[in-house]
C-alpha cells in the first residue's frame, strides 16, 4: 500500500510506500549500522528547552503559506480534499491515521485548523536534542531544517501524537503494519542529521527490520 500526495507543484508523488520490501530494510540497517550510539540514560548538560529554540515554520511566499499548511493538505486523501477559493488553503480532507490506521476527518472552522488532526515530527524535537541537536545553534540552519523536513512530518491524530511524545522506536511504536515505515523514516532522518541512536532504540529497530 503507498500514500499518493501532491508536491507542491501540484505534481501527483509517491510520499511513501507503507510496505518495505527487502532491499530498503537492508538499506536503512546499514545506516543504521553508521549512526552513533549512546547509552540508554545518557543526557547532555544542556537542558531542552523548546521555546529556547525559536522554532518557527518556513513560509513559501508565492503560496502565502507555511510548511505545516502545506503538509496538512499533502497527507489528506486527494478526492477528499476541499480548498478555499484561493487554491491553496485545506478547508476539508479525509486521511488515515499511518500511526493507527483509524479515518479522520479534517475541519478548519474560522480560520483555525482542526485541533484533531497535527503534525508529527517523526524524530521528536526533544529526542533530537538528546541525539545530538544540543551541539546546534539554537535557531540555526540545523533546527530550522529538521523542524520543517517533510521527511519527518507525518499528519496523525492528534492524540496519537500527545502519546507518542518525544519517546523514539525504542519506547513507542505505531500499528505493526506501519513499525517497518516508522523505523525507516527515523534512521533515515537521523542518519541525514547525524543524530545518534540509544542501545535499545537500535535493538529495536534490527528486531524490526530483520
Amino acid at each position: 500500500m503507498q500514500m499518493d500526495v501532491l508536491d507542491r507543484n501540484g505534481r501527483l508523488v509517491t510520499r511513501f510506500v507503507v510496505d518495505v520490501d527487502p532491499a530498503e530494510a537492508k538499506a536503512a540497517l546499514g545506516m543504521l549500522s553508521a549512526l552513533k550510539l549512546r547509552v540508554d540514560k545518557w543526557q547532555p548538560k544542556t537542558r531542552y528547552n523548546r521555546a529556547e529554540l525559536a522554532l518557527k515554520w518556513s513560509s513559501i511566499a508565492r503560496l502565502g503559506q507555511d510548511i505545516k499548511d502545506i503538509e496538512l493538505a499533502r497527507n489528506m486523501n486527494l478526492e477528499s480534499r476541499v480548498f478555499d477559493s484561493d487554491g491553496y488553503t485545506l478547508r476539508q480532507g479525509k486521511m488515515t491515521d499511518p500511526y493507527t490506521g483509524k479515518p479522520l476527518v479534517f475541519n478548519q472552522v474560522n480560520n483555525k485548523n482542526d485541533r484533531q488532526i497535527d503534525l508529527d515530527h517523526v524524530v521528536a524535537l526533544a529526542d533530537a536534542f538528546v541525539s545530538g541537536g544540543y551541539r546546534w545553534t539554537q535557531g540555526g540552519y540545523s533546527w530550522t531544517n529538521l523542524y520543517n523536513d517533510p521527511g519527518n512530518l507525518l499528519a496523525v491524530a492528534t492524540q496519537t501524537n500527545q502519546q507518542k511524545g518525544s519517546k523514539h522506536a525504542g519506547l513507542w511504536l505505531p500499528r505493526p503494519e506501519f513499525c517497518r515505515r516508522f523505523v525507516i523514516m527515523q534512521i533515515q532522518i537521523k542518519s541525514r542529521y547525524h543524530l545518534s541512536v540509544t542501545e535499545s532504540e537500535a535493538a529495536t529497530m534490527v528486531r524490526i527490520l530483520s
